[in-house]
């Protein structure tokens, strides 16, 4: 297996692998979470992907989820489940 640096070193110096230009300049995503309108934080926490990733965050800060966040997993697993069974057929 090659490592970052022996595969610069074959790409001829730093030129084969190289971070974007603006790598350093980006904010983290937490700053941009915090500069979000507190309308769409609030809509974002009702959709799967903004209840589940907040779940995750919480639990890998060493913290509980609010229960909310699985109620709202557990909603859409509940009515996309029942459209699938009622919609879904075999051909």
């Amino acid at each position: 297996m090659m490592t970052l640096a022996a595969a610069r070193r074959a790409a001829g110096g730093s030129a084969g692998i190289r971070p974007p230009l603006n790598w350093r300049a980006r904010a983290p995503a937490s700053a941009q979470w915090a500069t979000m309108p507190a309308v769409l934080r609030d809509i974002s926490n009702l959709t799967p992907g903004g209840a589940g990733g907040q779940a995750i965050l919480s639990a890998a800060a060493g913290t509980w989820a609010p229960w909310w966040y699985f109620a709202v997993l557990a909603g859409y697993i509940a009515v996309c489940g029942a459209l699938a069974t009622r919609l879904f057929r075999w051909a």
